[in-house]
């Protein structure tokens, strides 16, 4: 069975400054063994969450993943660890990565 992730979220709610540490691009069209850049995104939650696992193994900044508009769909469960919480200092966000849409 596969599960159905709609990028729907508000923004006003979980955007942060893009110009405070890091930040891996999400799009339908992207790859996961791709860098995670606005250019070349990554594909699917799971490669974002993987993505910033290896990120806070080098870094203690921030880390904002942004989703592009679109319909993600999941071949199985995807599974957070505490491990892949941020810190006060070094918050990780999940957000979309443009305003908000209307809904019809």
């Amino acid at each position: 069975m596969r599960h159905v992730l709609s990028i729907a979220l508000v923004s006003s709610i979980l955007l942060v400054s893009s110009s405070l540490g890091a930040e891996l691009f999400v799009a339908t069209n992207g790859d996961d063994h791709g860098p995670g850049t606005k250019e070349r995104p990554l594909a699917t939650l799971a490669g974002a969450r993987d993505a910033v696992r290896r990120l806070k193994a080098t870094t203690k900044e921030p880390v904002q993943v942004l989703f592009r508009g679109g319909t993600y769909c999941l071949a199985e469960e995807v599974v957070f660890q505490p491990e892949d919480s941020g810190t006060p200092q070094a918050t990780v966000t999940y957000a979309e990565s443009g305003p908000p849409r209307s809904r019809k």
